[in-house]
Order: structure tokens, then C-alpha cells, then sequence
């Protein structure tokens, strides 16, 4: 699976598809890709495929924006050789961009600090390279600032997406830097992307805390909506999963465009902020700003509106036709958020 990563301002997570309206909106500009190494996006059509195909490799970053929610950038590793440098088995190549109206803010140095952190930290690299092209002084800084060191000026190297040459500033970095995440490591896994295990263990996990929280439910509600879990989580469009220290899933948060579908804890974790944590990003990285809740469970609801939700519609049935009534929330502040009565 792919991790999230976390900084003050940003959050680090994997592409999806519903980013390209948003990539697109950076990447066609022909100040960001050309002085990268890459020809501007022509279409929205473009940006999508490129999140399908390129975004889609290992350790790919959206970077997101926390007060939006919205993708300004990318970053991402390269190994092997993806890199424009010769690369180690332990090695890999750093790489970076951000739109226009956010350069000059800091946010591109934030998120590779993070990443180098990760390299280090979570995967074990021992040495971290850096290109950029010798006139492209902005990028130059960003290496220095995160503690990259020249190491030499390579002449007439191939810019194959470009079709052209150009001399290069080649950086390296051989200590950590950044600082620490959350305590609970949080990975994402795509859908089509969730071995069996996983869906086991997220479902014991389902099974544990609804068991836990769900009282209006009797045990044959329990059985007959089990039957459709796995399927649930093996398709929901994002799912995020929170980890305890020894690897065991204790919590997670399935996303589908802007709609939490679900969210679970395990009890043994509970009231240690892995809710909030997981929550946090559906909402500051995907862009979720609704999500139903059984109007039953009062512990939700509460820790929903605790998290900024509001509700603004109520529903007799839930999404299955059971007569267990929902209520309909959004992100205050959002936009359409005002309540309606119930």
C-alpha cells in the first residue's frame, strides 16, 4: 500500500482520477512543466491519463493543499532507472513541482523535507539525488534548503520528453531530515489495489466495532449486512488505513469523491485519535465534506459534528432500504452547507 504523509500545511497522498481537473490546471501552464523536463498538459483528458499512468508509480505524491483540499503539486521517488542519475538498489532520485500561484510560499521545501523524512525513516534509503536544470536557480534552492549537497555539473544531458539537452546541477543528501508523523501510520490502498488479507482485516475490524457501537443492530442485522462488506471495501474509491506499531490494521476510512463512506475503529483503539487522524485526511486530502450516519448512533454523530460536521437532511431508510433512518451531514463551511430542518 501507499502511505499518506502530513506536514503542517500540506498532505502528501496518492493521485486518483477526480485530481486531473485540478492537475491540469497547473500543469498546462508552460511556466511549471518545460523548466521540470516535461511538455505543459493539453487537456484535462492529458492529465487524467498522466494520473493513471505515471502518477500511478510507487511513491507519487498529490500535494494538497490542507485550507482547500485541492492538489497544487507533485511530489515523488524515483528508483532505479526512472532516475536521471545512476541509483543504488537503497537509492532514489527526488522530484518536485508546484503551480504558479503557489511558488515563493515554501509549500515545495515542506513537502520534500517530508518525503526525505519517509525515504529515510519508513523505507530504509540510505541516499537521497537531486537534478535540476542548471538554469532553474528556484529548483537549485529547494534542494538547498532541505539539505541537498552539489555534487557536480553534468553538460549536455537528454531531456527526452522535451527532445532537447540541457546541463544539470546534480544534488545529494546522505542524512534524514523533516520531522515525525501521526502514531499511527496511515497508508492508502486504490481500489483493484486490496489483497484478501487486507479486506479480512479490515472487515474483523468492521466486525468489532460495530459490534462495539452499533446497538440498534440484533445479530441476524449484523450477519445479513456483513454479506456486502467485503465487496464494500474492496470497491470503495479510496480507502485509508490506519496501523498500529506492530503492522495490525486498528482503523479505516473509505472515500468516493466527496463522500465519507465509511469510517470504523477498532474498539481497543478508540479515544486515540485515529478517527480524527483518519478523518482528517479524507477531508484535507480527498476533498470529503459529507458523509450519513445512522441516526441511531448517537456516538457518531457526535464525534462527526465534534469534527465540524452539521447535518442538513435526515433519511427514513439507509442505503441498503433498512429501516434504519440516516442522517445526512456536511463539513460546515462547505459550500451548500446550510441545515435544513430534520
Amino acid at each position: 500500500m501507499r502511505a499518506i504523509l502530513e506536514t503542517e500545511r500540506l498532505v502528501l497522498r496518492p493521485w486518483v482520477v477526480g485530481d486531473a481537473a485540478e492537475l491540469y490546471r497547473y500543469a498546462s501552464d508552460p511556466r511549471v512543466g518545460p523548466i521540470a523536463g516535461w511538455p505543459p498538459h493539453e487537456s484535462v483528458e492529458q492529465s487524467r491519463e498522466i494520473i493513471e499512468t505515471v502518477f500511478s508509480a510507487p511513491e507519487t505524491y498529490a500535494v494538497v493543499l490542507k485550507e482547500t483540499g485541492l492538489p497544487i503539486g507533485c511530489v515523488g521517488l524515483l528508483f532505479g532507472e526512472a532516475g536521471n542519475v545512476p541509483l543504488a538498489a537503497d537509492e532514489a532520485e527526488v522530484g518536485y513541482w508546484v503551480g504558479v500561484p503557489y511558488w515563493g510560499r515554501g509549500l515545495i521545501p515542506e513537502a520534500v523535507r517530508e518525503l526525505c523524512r519517509h525515504a529515510f525513516a519508513d523505507l530504509g534509503l540510505s541516499a537521497l539525488w537531486g537534478t535540476c536544470g542548471a538554469d532553474n536557480p528556484n529548483s537549485a534552492r529547494v534542494l538547498e534548503k532541505c539539505g541537498f549537497t552539489f555534487v557536480r555539473l553534468e553538460h549536455d544531458v537528454p531531456v527526452a520528453l522535451m527532445g532537447d539537452i540541457r546541463d544539470e546541477r546534480v544534488y545529494r543528501l546522505d542524512e534524514p531530515g523533516g520531522t515525525s508523523g501521526e502514531d499511527s501510520p496511515l497508508c492508502v490502498a486504490a481500489a483493484g489495489e486490496r489483497p484478501d488479507d487486507l479486506t479480512t482485516d479490515l472487515f474483523a475490524v468492521w466486525n468489532a466495532s460495530v459490534r462495539a457501537t452499533h446497538n440498534f443492530l440484533t445479530e441476524e442485522d449484523i450477519q445479513r449486512i456483513a454479506a456486502y462488506v467485503p465487496d464494500a471495501l474492496r470497491g470503495v474509491e479510496t480507502m485509508m488505513v490506519a496501523f498500529d506499531a506492530d503492522g495490525s490494521a486498528i482503523g479505516f476510512c473509505g472515500v468516493d469523491g466527496e463522500m465519507v463512506e465509511m469510517l470504523f475503529v477498532h474498539p481497543e483503539a478508540r479515544g486515540k485519535g485515529v478517527g480524527s487522524h483518519l478523518l482528517r485526511i479524507a477531508v484535507q486530502g480527498y476533498g470529503a465534506t459529507k458523509v450519513d450516519v445512522n441516526e441511531q448512533n448517537a456516538q457518531a454523530r457526535g464525534f462527526y459534528e465534534h469534527e465540524g460536521f452539521e447535518a442538513v437532511g435526515r433519511s427514513e431508510v439507509d442505503g441498503m432500504g433498512d429501516p434504519f433512518p440516516l442522517i445526512h451531514m456536511r463539513l460546515r463551511d462547505s459550500e451548500s452547507s446550510a441545515a435544513i430542518p430534520l
